[in-house]
């Protein structure tokens, strides 16, 4: 199945949204990426932990659909993007922590 979206893609698809409401016309999407891209770098911790969180979650829901499909997890290919192992590792201890309790998502 379709790899799930990374950080990254969650925040540039939230960014590209609103930012074509309200773009001028004649801006280019080359510019438009490159803007978006400038804003993630410049994310604060706490709003791109919030799309690594989205990430890790849309990432465990997508494993665990292939091993159902796949009849186990032996199959899976493991991940190599550290980006990933780490929002998963975030998103799992905040599952199992009194943080994971509140809507952080």
């Amino acid at each position: 199945s379709k790899k799930p979206l990374t950080s990254y893609n969650l925040f540039f698809q939230d960014e590209h949204e609103r930012m074509i409401q309200v773009r001028d016309p004649e801006l280019e999407s080359s510019m438009l990426s490159r803007v978006i891209g400038g804003r993630w770098r410049a994310l604060d911790t706490a709003s791109r932990c919030r799309y690594q969180l989205m990430a890790a979650k849309l990432l465990s829901e997508h494993k665990e659909g292939n091993a159902k499909r796949l009849g186990n997890k032996k199959n899976n290919p493991p991940t190599n993007s550290q980006e990933q192992t780490d929002a998963e590792s975030l998103y799992e201890a905040l599952k199992t922590s009194n943080a994971g309790n509140q809507q952080i998502i």
